[in-house]
């Protein structure tokens, strides 16, 4: 069995429906770290940030993509793990970042205004 580590992404504020999934994936002789992103309904962009020799620089440039998504205001959607030297994914940093992501999402949300329109029902006769 291969190794590898993936995280899926979603990002549906506003009028925005994309998704991103990131994996880190063994191949012969290292480590490469891939990312598969796009709008929901599309087959997407596929494309690979870095190829290592080493599996600490290969998770670290992992970590990093997916805190960048994180601070992107997309969330965890899901994730699939056969890597036996990857670190749980509740890491304190992820611990951290989860909630704080969906509390900038929430308020993004609530800072949206709001318009009404007020209707006479008795124009809608005439």
């Amino acid at each position: 069995m291969s190794q590898s580590t993936t995280r899926n992404y979603i990002n549906q504020s506003g009028t925005s429906n994309k998704f991103y999934n990131i994996s880190l994936n063994a191949q012969a002789g290292g480590w490469v770290v891939q990312t598969h992103y796009g709008r929901m309904g599309t087959t997407g962009t596929n494309r690979v940030l870095q190829t290592v020799t080493s599996y600490s620089i290969a998770f670290a440039a992992f970590e990093a993509a997916c805190n960048k998504r994180l601070a992107r205001g997309y969330t965890l959607a899901g994730v699939s793990d056969n890597n036996p030297n990857s670190v749980p994914l509740a890491t304190p940093m992820v611990r951290q970042a989860l909630p704080a992501a969906k509390a900038e999402q929430l308020a993004r949300f609530n800072s949206r205004t709001v318009h009404s329109i007020e209707v006479n029902p008795m124009s809608l006769f005439l």
